[in-house]
């Protein structure tokens, strides 16, 4: 049987994201709070205003599991 890595990887990241909703709505949470937390690794995009390479280091940086979860667990 071969896998899809890109299909895992889309139902992996839906299920953070389902378990992630339904603990902010558990906890009672500000709803516009993680609208501004969803949106926050857009953020670093804003390194390719400086230069190319500082940009895509700082993209994927953002977009690190890892490190939006450490993130996560310290706040």
């Amino acid at each position: 049987m071969q896998t899809r890595p890109a299909l895992l990887l889309r139902i992996e990241e839906a299920g953070l994201l389902a378990g992630a909703v339904l603990l902010y709505s558990h906890f009672h949470f500000s709803w516009l709070l993680f609208a501004v937390l969803f949106l926050a690794p857009d953020l670093f995009m804003l390194g390719y205003l400086l230069d190319p390479r500082i940009g895509l280091a700082l993209y994927n940086l953002g977009y690190t599991l890892k490190y939006r979860s450490s993130c996560s667990s310290l706040g």
